[in-house]
């Protein structure tokens, strides 16, 4: 009685990758990786862009909604007479902007590509410890005066669209204990050489190095 042969294809070993093939696929795969990491840098960035953009905007509505309970004027960018922190224009606009978590607290967005930022913090503490007093926009000084009785009212600037009030800063100081706070307010092109800015009719704009002739003084 003859046993069950088996066919010959069955007996057929299996071939592995040789060395050789091993390495190509591998360098193929390097290849395309690299190929992709500039794409996907460029799209990080464009996602900062755009949420930097949004902070500002925010910032924007906020300054909206104070000038709207002061007597239609922006909030000066620092007030005279009052003390730490409650002269500076974020610790006034605080209890306007969408991301405020407690109205005391002082939680305040930050640009993504802030110097001194923590990349996985999302929000700004006025009153928490120094490690997190950073701010990386600033309030154009110029288009606000220190005393409350001479700031023009917003209605009265005649160029809103072309008059920066908030941007990206060189530097995200601590807002607190640092006689370094107002050189944050030099603009700063964060973002693919341009500059987020807050025109003083709410809208925000992307504005390279070489266009930031932007009116600083309220006419």
């Amino acid at each position: 009685m003859g046993g069950v042969g088996l066919a010959p294809h069955s007996l057929r070993r299996v071939r592995g990758f040789s060395l050789v093939e091993l390495l190509v696929t591998v360098t193929i795969i390097g290849l395309l990786a690299a190929l992709s990491f500039p794409s996907l840098n460029r799209a990080r960035e464009r996602a900062r862009i755009a949420g930097c953009a949004s902070n500002l905007s925010q910032i924007g509505k906020a300054m909206m909604l104070y000038a709207a309970d002061n007597d239609g004027c922006f909030p000066p960018a620092r007030e005279s007479g009052l003390p730490w922190p409650m002269a500076y224009w974020p610790y006034k606009v605080n209890p306007y902007l969408a991301n405020i978590k407690d109205s005391n607290a002082g939680y305040y967005a930050l640009c993504f590509n802030g110097v001194m930022r923590d990349p996985g913090k999302k929000d700004w503490n006025l009153n928490g410890p120094t490690d997190y007093q950073r701010i990386s926009y600033g309030m154009n000084s110029f288009s606000t005066a220190e005393l409350l009785d001479i700031r023009k009212r917003v209605a009265s600037i005649d160029q809103p669209s072309k008059t920066m009030l908030v941007s990206d800063t060189a530097m995200a100081y601590p807002v607190l204990n640092s006689a370094k706070y107002l050189y944050t307010y030099y603009p700063c092109q964060r973002h693919f050489e341009k500059d987020n800015v807050l025109f003083c009719d709410g809208h925000v704009e992307a504005v390279p190095k070489d266009g930031m002739d932007v009116t600083f003084i309220l006419k």
